[in-house]
């Protein structure tokens, strides 16, 4: 991972509320779709991000973090609420947050804090009960001008007489990879190529092969965008220290999930559990002088970052915030316990309502085997370097994170793996019982979503 970063600090007056009379700005920015992996903060050999390979050495830098899933709008649920889908309810077969699970952005600005949202993606949107709390939330295109980053600069001159909370999500590296700002053309291998990798989705899941020249042209594609996500977040914090501003903030930067390039023979990032998805950056910098810095090794996830925000801006969690650790405390992390996937089932094979004018494969290909096996909901659970994931059609997967990061042997079948698996399946639904909610919610009807939320999702391939 680069050049070694002094040992994590984890005081514990850091904990405290009375160490920090002034409380602090929050910034998080959710760099949509970035791999962990593809990121040169994180070792990856091509610099996509050579500012936050800087900005890590000024930060907490958490090398096993984990979403909570593989698609955008139940991670961010889970972002602001620190449960998980099966507690939220928000995912693919109920596309809203319904109004009585309290937000950080509600409880943030019930303690005097300003709150500004600003999202490229429309499932971060009014249509999904996701802004709620938030008094200003802008939702736009990525490839709109003036640039993404200058939103945060206007935050900062219009925001100076009490402590803000500003979300942001960047949508340059979600496909179809063409928001790359200046930096294309130092990606490529072959310019002539650039406009020539377009592709359906659905099309796509029925190929038997990809064609490797072709894989190779979309993922420098996708290095590009993920370079322009770097140079954004640069200016973001050139911006909070020509204010003054940079000390009294707690800035994050992290991603919902991954995405799929061509492995498992996948593309994007919706029917799988693997560590191309779920795997994801976390660098948080901590206000003040003496908060954690370096390498944090402990497993984590982004529920994780909800009480975590909440104790430094001196704030009680809400009752129901149990199912996340706050990371200033020493002993937070999910190693004893695992860390918990879900996804759940892709509307073409129930209700496409939810997303309108989907172009569908025709009834034949649809009912395939190559297509009906993603028909099915997943959970998944990762303990000390093992992974299971199993779905709702009986099939289970099974790896050794540490000797087959790829996860491309599957351990399921192999009775030399029996106790691991049958000790794994017991975490995992012990997980699951502690996860969901006592008694059934009674979900609201969500609101439907309207053309222009439609025409957005069509421009960055969801419909």
């Amino acid at each position: 991972m680069g050049k070694a970063l002094s040992a994590v600090l984890l005081a514990p007056s850091a904990c405290d509320k009375r160490d920090h009379p002034e409380r602090p700005n929050v910034v998080m920015v959710v760099l949509d779709t970035v791999r962990r992996d593809r990121m040169s903060c994180y070792g990856y050999p091509r610099k996509t991000t050579p500012f936050l390979e800087d900005l890590s050495h000024r930060c907490a830098v958490y090398t096993n973090a984990y979403s909570t899933t593989c698609w955008t709008l139940p991670a961010h649920a889970s972002f602001f609420t620190g449960l998980f889908a099966i507690a939220h309810g928000a995912h693919h077969e109920h596309l809203w947050l319904d109004s009585d699970i309290p937000t950080l952005a509600e409880i943030l600005e019930d303690a005097d804090y300003d709150t500004i949202g600003y999202s490229e993606n429309p499932f971060v949107s009014p249509q999904t009960n996701l802004s709620r709390g938030f008094r200003q939330f802008t939702v736009r295109s990525s490839f709109e001008q003036p640039p993404t980053h200058t939103f945060l600069e206007q935050v900062l001159d219009a925001h100076q007489d009490r402590p803000f909370f500003c979300f942001m999500n960047l949508l340059s590296a979600h496909q179809p990879y063409q928001n790359a700002g200046p930096f294309l053309g130092r990606y490529l291998s072959d310019e002539a190529y650039a406009t020539q990798y377009g592709y359906e989705f659905l099309e796509m899941l029925m190929k038997e092969e990809l064609d490797k020249k072709w894989l190779r042209h979309l993922s420098e594609h996708y290095d590009a965008t993920v370079r322009y996500a770097d140079y954004c977040v640069e200016h973001m914090v050139r911006a909070l220290e020509g204010k003054g501003q940079w000390g009294k903030t707690l800035f994050i930067v992290t991603s919902d999930h991954g995405e799929n390039l061509g492995e498992h023979g996948l593309l994007e990032h919706q029917l799988c559990l693997y560590e191309t998805l779920v795997r994801v950056p976390l660098l948080i910098h901590y206000p003040g002088e003496d908060g954690p810095q370096g390498e944090d090794p402990r497993l984590t996830q982004l529920t994780d970052l909800f009480p975590t925000v909440l104790r430094l801006a001196g704030v009680d969690l809400p009752a129901r915030a149990h199912q996340a650790k706050c990371l200033l405390d020493a002993q937070a992390g999910l190693d004893e316990e695992g860390a918990f996937f879900e996804n759940y089932r892709y509307p073409i094979f129930g209700d496409y309502a939810t997303l309108p004018a989907a172009k569908l494969p025709p009834p034949e290909a649809l009912n395939s085997p190559r297509m009906q096996r993603f028909d099915r909901r997943l959970k998944a659970v990762c303990h000390n370097g093992m992974k299971l994931i199993r779905g709702s059609d009986g099939r289970d997967e099974l790896y050794d994170l540490s000797s087959d990061p790829q996860e491309i042997r599957n351990l399921a079948h192999e009775p030399s793996a029996d106790k691991t698996r049958q000790a794994l399946s017991e975490r995992l639904e012990g997980l699951t019982a502690r996860y969901r909610p006592e008694s059934a919610p009674d979900r609201e009807r969500r609101e439907p979503l309207r053309q222009e939320t439609i025409e957005l999702l069509k421009s960055i391939g969801y419909v």
